[in-house]
């Protein structure tokens, strides 16, 4: 299994100049326990490619 661009875009709110992201911990946490899970059920999981954009 291949994951590639997988990405969240979401409209960030800075606070003080930083951005506090959970939701985005968040998501990303819950795909790379769903590709452990796959993994465990057999899935062969080679790569995993997070799409960010950083300005």
């Amino acid at each position: 299994m291949l994951i590639a661009e997988n990405g969240f875009r979401y409209q960030d709110k800075f606070i003080n100049q930083t951005v506090k992201d959970d939701y985005r911990m968040e998501y990303l946490k819950s795909h790379i326990l769903e590709m452990k899970e796959s993994n465990n059920d057999g899935a062969e999981v080679i790569d995993f490619v997070l799409e960010l954009l950083l300005i």
